[in-house]
């Protein structure tokens, strides 16, 4: 939980969230210099999971309890992490930044003006009134990944990075 990943966000969505729709569990996952005060701040629908192993911990957990993965990010993911979701089969909802934008027109994530927290959690609200909505994202998620496969991505990459040292 770091600024450049939005934690100053989280505290004010789960309010957000909680005021729409009490029923809503939002949970925060991971670490980072900002945990103390999301979770001295928040509402009591956020619940906090901590850092987790990705292979035995974070993949069954989220396969099992997450419906969509909300990235409050104010910029694009050079972590991957909206990729690790939609390979769970996760849609992502996210303010709008480069990678988002790009995963929107892919189908696989819906996006919301930066920093617009009230709009974050209208959608989030929206969305879990609409199983089939989220499905078929879903859906789009998994057949966005299975094209995109990682070994295949980062041979485009090295592809890409050979063409423009030729070029230089």
């Amino acid at each position: 939980m770091v600024p450049i990943k939005g934690s100053r966000y989280m505290a004010e969505l789960s309010h957000e969230l909680y005021r729409l729709d009490p029923s809503i569990t939002f949970y925060v996952m991971g670490d980072g210099e900002d945990r103390q005060k999301v979770l001295d701040e928040a509402a009591p629908n956020l619940v906090y999971k901590g850092f987790m192993g990705y292979s035995s911990e974070w993949e069954p957990f989220v396969q099992e309890n997450v419906d969509l993965m909300v990235f409050p990010h104010p910029q694009g993911d050079p972590s991957m992490t909206y990729y690790e979701a939609l390979g769970q089969g996760v849609p992502v909802v996210a303010f709008s930044n480069e990678t988002s934008d790009f995963l929107r027109l892919q189908g696989a994530a819906w996006t919301v003006p930066s920093g617009d927290v009230k709009e974050l959690a209208r959608c989030i609200n929206e969305l879990a009134s609409n199983p089939d909505e989220v499905e078929a994202k879903a859906r789009a998620a998994r057949d966005f990944m299975r094209k995109n496969l990682y070994q295949d991505t980062v041979a485009r990459r090295m592809e890409h990075l050979v063409s423009v040292a030729r070029i230089s």
